[in-house]
């Protein structure tokens, strides 16, 4: 850390010697819960606690927090959370944050493999998946999602655990072959921390109830670096 508090990364150049280069400067959240205190836009539904001297979420896989969502239609996603689950009871998966049809962070539980993390998105057809090679231990861990369009990251303990590309190829009316990349669905459902929401006409239906504590959730509308997400 500089005098400023802001972490320098650094590279090694030819001669050898150990080279100083730019801070890592970490942009603003878009969305951004510390369980601190009642957070602005948010409800909790069903059996729900905050820990106030470790500011975290307990649940114990009977509620959730819903909080009122925007469009996410995006090419570019960020999430980062510290967890701790439970896997004595709850769901077969935990969901960590959610939105219906557009994304979704989870860790299995009971499912198969157990105790990864896995994050995918929704291109408004079908779903893209990256699954983290890490298990999750039953601690508190950190983990970090990032999506660009093309490919699907996800890190655990701010180490890169797994990188999926999702980049489809494509015939353009030159009869040439061209990258196309996808953006997540376009969806105004509420932002879901502990569970996952699905709509059917007059009824919701919650699944995937996280099961332990969850803490410092950070949604960015942009692709963090390896060293942003590190940091």
């Amino acid at each position: 850390l500089n005098s400023t508090g802001i972490l320098n990364s650094t590279a090694v150049n030819s001669t050898g010697i150990l080279n100083s280069t730019e801070p890592v400067i970490l942009p603003n959240a878009t969305e951004s819960w510390k369980f601190d205190k009642v957070v602005n836009g948010s409800r909790f539904i069903g059996d729900v606690h905050i820990e106030e001297a470790n500011s975290s979420l307990i649940l114990d896989g009977e509620g959730y927090l819903s909080n009122d969502g925007n469009s996410t239609n995006t090419k570019n996603l960020s999430i980062t959370a510290w967890v701790n689950p439970d896997y004595e009871g709850g769901s077969a998966e935990f969901t960590i944050i959610s939105k219906e049809k557009s994304f979704a962070l989870t860790i299995n539980n009971n499912l198969a493999p157990q105790h990864i993390a896995k994050f995918a998105v929704f291109d408004g057809i079908k779903w893209h998946s990256v699954e983290s090679a890490a298990k999750i231990g039953d601690d508190w861990s950190h983990i970090a999602a990032t999506f660009n369009g093309t490919t699907l990251s996800i890190y655990t303990n701010g180490t890169l655990s797994n990188v999926k590309s999702v980049e489809t190829i494509s015939m353009n009316l030159k009869g040439q072959l061209e990258i196309k990349t996808i953006e997540t669905a376009n969806s105004t459902s509420d932002v879901i921390v502990g569970a996952s929401l699905e709509n059917h006409r007059t009824v919701n239906e919650v699944t995937k109830q996280f099961h332990g504590e969850i803490k410092e959730i950070d949604i960015f509308s942009v692709f963090l670096s390896a060293q942003q997400v590190a940091e």
